[in-house]
């Protein structure tokens, strides 16, 4: 009997294997035109699209918030500055011996009204910065050539955009390799005015350094140069009988109040009507990327550049610029920083910088191609620099007392920033922050003063020239400075690149 090779009418068949979801279908991509879609603007440099700021500029509901000078966040609450100690504690790790550990000196305020732009720059380089960095900031004067220069004002910061501007009046992000005999006259002087700014500079913390009562005798000499390189940036010459532009002090020898402490143009009697120190007239920055490190300068330590390139969302369209960008500073303006929170990106200084440069959702119109997607910036090639200083915008360009309280969000400041461009990517750790609101100049900074080199420890210390005669107040262990300000009024922020290991 012949067995049969058919399975029995009531046999259970076996389970089949079930069948693997379906891949999503990519999505198509644009049909191919047989001309582009805007043929005019082919590998052309593109524009940014600004969008509508539909961020609320109002002063923040807390009012308690705005206070400025002495106050300290403490446990997410505001509490006196006084409470904080001038030194770390004697069982702190890695501190120096005890008799060596001194209160670190700021300078006052004064003596006469909004001397605090040049209290604080002195101060910040005297205790934030390191011996090897203060000597590469001495020497980039000298060196000729270097990180590639100047070029277009206006550009934003790279990937910023056109059209932004500094509120503070700093060089704006400048393309690199326009030639010329006119450029090479601007290095020129650019390098003249960079090594007396850095003399004067140098000699103002070694008199103060070296006298403490002679504070005041420092901030003229500095006020002095800074006065009569504006004068002959300026071709402007003095009137008949009046002081030159560039000098500082009274020689008039009354024995008023007033001309004895440098206010001579309050002085009915006075004939000389010098204002001995100018005050707002310099802001942090200016003091920077105006005496010592004009836009024209060759190099600096400050010299970050990139090359600007474009991408297409929808098909492979890439253009990129022929010329690097240099960013000095690095500016986030208002428009920058509400654009960029809006696509998500982390309320922190260093992320956003990162995104502005590597990762930005600004809109730079339809692609010229396609006509579908649109062109998104990406920063590429860079040549990073070994100290970055980034600045944040305010509302409007806005200089006035109630700058720093109409800023509608509030940023954190992270230890450190990690740029990961196309080419190359580096690390920087925050040296300092430093604060204004429109009408002060204030920082918290970090410094290794009170520690042993073996330790590689750094204090984060609070400086204010209206508070405790100058002397610097101890927050904290780094490597972060503890923020004892509302957030709202950081202005600057100082970073140094971390070396790899």
């Amino acid at each position: 009997q012949q067995r049969s090779s058919e399975p029995p009418a009531d046999a259970v068949p076996a389970a089949a294997p079930a069948p693997a979801a379906p891949a999503p279908a990519p999505a198509p991509a644009p049909p191919p035109l047989a001309t582009p879609a805007f043929p005019e603007r082919m590998n052309k440099r593109p524009r940014r699209v600004r969008q509508p700021s539909g961020a609320s500029f109002a002063p923040a509901p807390d009012a308690s918030s705005n206070r400025r000078h002495g106050v300290v966040r403490s446990g997410g609450r505001l509490a006196p500055v006084h409470t904080l100690p001038l030194t770390p504690a004697a069982d702190e790790p890695g501190l120096r011996s005890a008799s060596t550990v001194q209160p670190l000196a700021g300078l006052e305020y004064g003596p006469t009204p909004f001397s605090c732009p040049v209290d604080t720059l002195l101060t910040v380089l005297r205790h934030a910065l390191t011996r090897e960095e203060r000597r590469q900031l001495r020497r980039c004067a000298s060196q000729p050539g270097g990180a590639g220069r100047g070029g277009e004002a206006g550009e934003g910061c790279g990937t910023g955009g056109e059209g932004q501007t500094a509120r503070s009046g700093c060089p704006t992000a400048r393309r690199a390799g326009e030639g010329g005999a006119g450029e090479s006259v601007e290095a020129s002087r650019a390098v003249q005015t960079s090594k007396g700014a850095w003399k004067a500079v140098i000699e103002a913390l070694r008199l103060w350094r070296g006298d403490p009562s002679r504070a005041a005798a420092a901030k003229v000499l500095w006020y002095e140069c800074m006065r009569s390189q504006q004068a002959q940036q300026g071709g402007r010459q003095p009137p008949n009988g009046k002081a030159a532009l560039g000098d500082c002090r009274c020689r008039c020898r009354c024995p008023c109040a007033e001309c004895s402490s440098g206010r001579c143009a309050f002085c009915p009697s006075c004939g000389c009507k010098v204002r001995r120190l100018m005050g707002h007239c310099f802001g942090l920055a200016e003091q920077f990327f105006e005496h010592l490190l004009p836009a024209d300068l060759p190099s600096s330590p400050f010299h970050l550049t990139t090359r600007p390139a474009w991408a297409c969302t929808a098909c492979g369209y890439t253009v990129a610029s022929p010329r690097r960008v240099l960013h000095l500073p690095l500016l986030l303006s208002s428009d920058d920083v509400g654009e960029l929170l809006a696509a998500g990106v982390t309320p922190e200084v260093g992320a956003l910088a990162a995104a502005h440069l590597a990762g930005s959702p600004y809109d730079y119109g339809p692609c010229p191609r396609c006509g579908c997607g649109r062109l998104r910036a990406r920063a590429s090639s860079p040549a990073f620099s070994p100290l970055l200083l980034v600045e944040l915008g305010r509302p409007g360009a806005s200089a006035g007392a109630e700058a720093g309280n109409r800023v509608p969000w509030t940023l954190r400041v992270e230890p450190r920033m990690e740029l990961q461009l196309q080419g190359g990517s580096q690390a920087y750790a925050v040296a300092a922050v430093v604060y204004n609101d429109g009408a002060h100049w204030w920082a918290d900074l970090l410094s290794r003063r009170h520690f042993t080199k073996r330790s590689r420890s750094t204090g984060s210390y609070r400086y204010d020239g209206l508070e405790s005669g100058g002397q610097l107040r101890y927050a904290g262990r780094g490597p972060s400075p503890t923020l004892t300000s509302e957030p709202r009024h950081v202005s600057l922020v100082w970073y140094r690149a971390v070396p790899d290991e």
